[in-house]
């Protein structure tokens, strides 16, 4: 059944991103309604073919899902002021576990004699998990594992871990305002190890240059951190709407993000890493330029915490510099450069050759026309070719059959080039003077 709930948080969060990539763990009524409609759930009484094609034994209809989603959204609501003490008005969107119970009330209206499992059995396998879409959820696992990742992770962890702790204080400074915690209990969360949550990290992803030097849109961001949240287990209830990404959880953002962005471009895992952490060093080239960039004036924490992104920045310039200049300063997506050897080294392994006798073919003998080298002899041997190719025909003189001419074409007679030259004085004079330049 894990494999099942899988599916189900992937339908559930394709919703919630395309409605808000901003609140990727709630659902509101819009997308819920047309998660429904996707799903050929909704009764249209005006539609005579989808009526007609309406096969459950009860029926509901859009105004009767948006009626039993607020009554859903008030409960919500009333829940997490209770025991969150925070206060969302009448009505809030829905995390998964209350869009699991709002799915099940829709599965009873649907199947009014059957048991709530069973009803939630036929709703999911022949409905919701076949007719609704999910989002594509690919395993980055054998890419974290190869090599010439991990190499790359050891060498850049420790300025991504300062970056990482940055924004980690900031998550811990917005919890504690929200659960107004006192001033000591927030220095003392700063002591432990961060967890980075979603709003900062797409602080993070836009700070590191996504949607800017890194083409990627909000959506695909908001997929690639539910991505990387999802358990090996795939025990999704675990993941609630607090959920925080670990420092290796970050790292595989980072590669998903690169696999992401060049998926069109043939180049390997490695170089893809390595066009992101370009696109970085560019991005914190640029920002530091700007005096901190966007983060400058927004964030929030003490001094402390501020000198930890700038140190990180500082040793991923040094390192990333120290690699670049390793690889050539290359451009890691373009394909390698066919090296063009010069004329004089080609002649030089050329001569060589033939010295050593490892050529199989021998250079040609010079001929007449190339040792005479004028263009007399090409005239000549251009002449002979087309003489050649031009076919000719033996035509009997008339009046004179022993007297044999060479001519053109077989239908060409002397007595009709004469009544020629005749009827076209002209032609006779032009003819006359190309003979006596010929000298015939």
């Amino acid at each position: 059944m894990s494999q099942v709930e899988r599916i189900l948080y992937d339908v559930f969060t394709y919703y919630t991103i395309q409605g808000n990539p901003l609140e990727v763990f709630t659902i509101n009524n819009m997308n819920f309604t047309h998660l429904m409609r996707d799903c050929n759930l909704l009764y249209d009484e005006k539609n005579k073919r989808k009526k007609r094609l309406y096969k459950f034994e009860g029926k509901i209809t859009e105004t009767d899902v948006y009626i039993m989603f607020c009554n859903r959204s008030r409960i919500c609501a009333e829940k997490r002021r209770i025991h969150n003490e925070v206060h969302t008005g009448n009505m809030c969107p829905l995390p998964y576990e209350e869009f699991l119970t709002l799915v099940t009330e829709v599965a009873s209206r649907l199947y009014p004699s059957s048991t709530h499992v069973d009803a939630m059995r036929h709703l999911l396998l022949e409905h919701i998990l076949v007719k609704a879409k999910r989002r594509n959820h690919t395993s980055v696992d054998a890419v974290l594992n190869s090599d010439v990742i991990k190499i790359l992770y050891e060498r850049f962890k420790v300025p991504f871990e300062f970056l990482y702790n940055f924004y980690g204080f900031q998550t811990s400074e917005r919890e504690g305002k929200t659960d107004n915690r006192n001033k000591l209990q927030l220095i003392q969360s700063k002591s432990n190890d961060p967890k980075l949550a979603y709003p900062e990290f797409v602080k993070f992803a836009k700070d590191m240059g996504c949607g800017s030097n890194i083409t990627i849109t909000m959506t695909q961001i908001a997929s690639v951190f539910i991505s990387s949240i999802i358990p090996k287990d795939n025990n999704v209830l675990s993941i609630g709407d607090s959920v925080k990404l670990s420092f290796d959880q970050v790292w595989e953002c980072l590669v998903r993000i690169a696999l992401l962005t060049y998926s069109n471009s043939t180049a390997h895992e490695e170089d893809k890493v390595k066009s992101l952490l370009l696109a970085v060093w560019h991005t914190l080239q640029e920002s530091s330029n700007r005096n901190l960039g966007s983060f400058g004036a927004q964030a929030v924490g003490t001094n402390s915490s501020k000198a930890k992104f700038i140190r990180g920045s500082q040793i991923l310039n040094e390192r990333f510099l120290k690699m670049w200049a390793e690889d050539g300063h290359r451009t890691y997506l373009a394909p390698p450069e066919v090296v063009k050897s010069e004329g004089k080294t080609i002649i030089a392994q050329l001569i060589q050759n033939e010295k050593q006798g490892s050529s199989n073919k021998p250079l040609p003998a010079p001929t007449e026309s190339s040792v005479l080298g004028g263009m007399k002899s090409s005239m000549h041997e251009n002449n002979n070719n087309r003489k050649l190719a031009m076919p000719l025909y033996k035509v009997i003189v008339e009046g004179n059959p022993d007297d044999i001419i060479s001519v053109a074409h077989p239908r060409l007679t002397v007595s009709k080039l004469n009544d020629l030259l005749e009827a076209k004085p002209d032609l006779r004079v032009k003819l006359m003077e190309v003979l006596s330049v010929i000298g015939a």
